[in-house]
């Protein structure tokens, strides 16, 4: 299978489920084997697999730890975590091409701006939803955040529902960690704003 196969496949109405965790992955699941900077998830294509996942995504120098065999198919990728989240887009039909994507990075400040931004839109009439460091808002529910930007999984699926809650915005701080990881692939960007660059991230 190749890449623009399964993507078709995840944007047919029986979708498999995608999974970046081998612990959450279901009979029938795709399971992307993304490298993080502690764990690498090629380590878990075992787990995953014995788990029930039917097809593997992984990139070319990781396909070493997945071995070839008729329970499930591997989709080899130049980069996993961007397929990953252009995957996740597919499977809620896009959202990120339905609104209009506000960004906002820096190493200070990123919260407050971000609220000041949602906030202008709100006046002007219009639903915003809001990913930052302290909640998930999806302008007809909210809940605490885990990280301040997280996975492109969970970034699409609140995405979607911003749109069935009708907002036409969405306002989003980007983490040094997000960027470098390649979470918001996939996402085009109206605007971004840039707070600052403190000592922090000097590394």
């Amino acid at each position: 299978m190749t890449f623009d196969e399964l993507l078709a496949l995840v944007s047919s109405p029986d979708a498999p489920g995608l999974c970046l965790d081998s612990r959450l992955v279901k009979a029938g699941d795709i399971f992307v084997a993304v490298k993080g900077t502690v764990h690498n998830g090629c380590d878990f294509i075992d787990q995953a697999v014995a788990n029930g996942a039917k097809y593997i995504v992984c990139q070319k120098r990781y396909t070493q730890y997945a071995i070839r065999n008729t329970q499930y198919e591997i989709i080899v990728v130049e980069n996993s975590a961007k397929a990953a989240a252009i995957l996740a887009q597919a499977g809620n039909g896009n959202p990120a091409s339905q609104l209009t994507n506000l960004a906002v990075t820096g190493t200070n400040g990123k919260t407050t701006v971000a609220y000041l931004v949602r906030s202008v839109i709100e006046n002007a009439g219009e639903k915003c939803g809001l990913i930052s460091t302290i909640t998930y808002d999806t302008a007809a529910e909210s809940c605490p955040a885990t990280l301040t930007t997280p996975d492109c999984i969970t970034i699409a699926e609140k995405q979607r529902q911003m749109l069935t809650a009708g907002a036409k915005y969405m306002v989003i701080e980007a983490s040094s960690h997000a960027l470098s990881q390649n979470r918001l692939a996939g996402i085009k960007f109206k605007a971004a704003g840039f707070t600052n660059l403190a000592g922090d991230h000097l590394d």
